[in-house]
């Protein structure tokens, strides 16, 4: 992947914003430690394509859980590439179109 210059590298991406509103929220202290164990899924896909691919449910639903306090949230498209029903691997090859039902703020 390196070779072929399909990796890339944004530099820092760190969201100092979005880390505030996380640690102002009124959560439980195990659904903050969750969802700051997973952050940088998040604010890599701010820096680059507004995808989130991961197999963790629990982390989408922690994401999806805060976006009425944290609007940027709305915006990013998550996939699971292990879910069946969410034909992951056509979707990317398609181009990835932030199609609303992907979207964290999607709301059915």
């Amino acid at each position: 992947m390196w070779a072929r210059k399909k990796v890339v590298r944004p530099g820092p991406v760190e969201n100092a914003g979005l880390r505030q509103t996380i640690h102002s929220l009124e959560l439980t202290d195990s659904v903050r430690e969750a969802i700051l164990k997973d952050i940088h899924l998040v604010e890599a896909a701010f820096a680059t394509d507004q995808v989130v691919a991961s197999l963790d449910e629990t982390a989408r639903r922690h994401f999806r859980q805060i976006t009425e306090h944290a609007e940027s949230l709305k915006s990013l498209a998550w996939v699971n590439p292990a879910e069946d029903d969410e034909h992951a691997t056509d979707w990317l090859r398609e181009g990835a179109k932030a199609d609303e039902e992907r979207k964290l703020g999607f709301n059915p």
